[in-house]
């Protein structure tokens, strides 16, 4: 969860810090936590970047991966952006930007929830 839907839910900053002090929260990046309870599933790095990153689609390698083409398991989470757009800064976070123009960017692509998290991905 970003920090912001943290908020939402009620909880202020200083109260989130504690929370992630007492190990009822983890920090995954910065401005993004989870649940140190739950252990991460295979969607874990995808769904962080798609938090961190929410107009971006997952595509490539990490696309194949969702959809269960081939075996190749990336060890980065693939996501296209705009050709124009500034290229996100992930910090903690394995991740593989490319760049796709206009057209490119919509074609294919597909919305699929992930627990309660919708995600952009192109479709196989």
């Amino acid at each position: 969860m970003r920090t912001r839907e943290l908020e939402r839910q009620g909880y202020s900053r200083p109260r989130i810090r504690t929370l992630a002090e007492q190990g009822v929260l983890e920090q995954v990046s910065r401005g993004l936590y989870h649940v140190a309870e739950r252990a991460p599933d295979e969607h874990f790095t995808v769904l962080a970047v798609v938090a961190r990153v929410p107009q971006a689609v997952v595509c490539l390698l990490s696309a194949l991966r969702f959809h269960e083409i081939g075996t190749q398991s990336p060890h980065e989470v693939w996501i296209a952006v705009d050709r124009k757009a500034r290229k996100p800064k992930l910090t903690g976070l394995p991740v593989k930007v490319v760049r796709f123009s206009g057209p490119s960017l919509r074609a294919g692509v597909e919305s699929r929830m992930i627990g309660e998290r919708e995600i952009r991905i192109t479709s196989p």
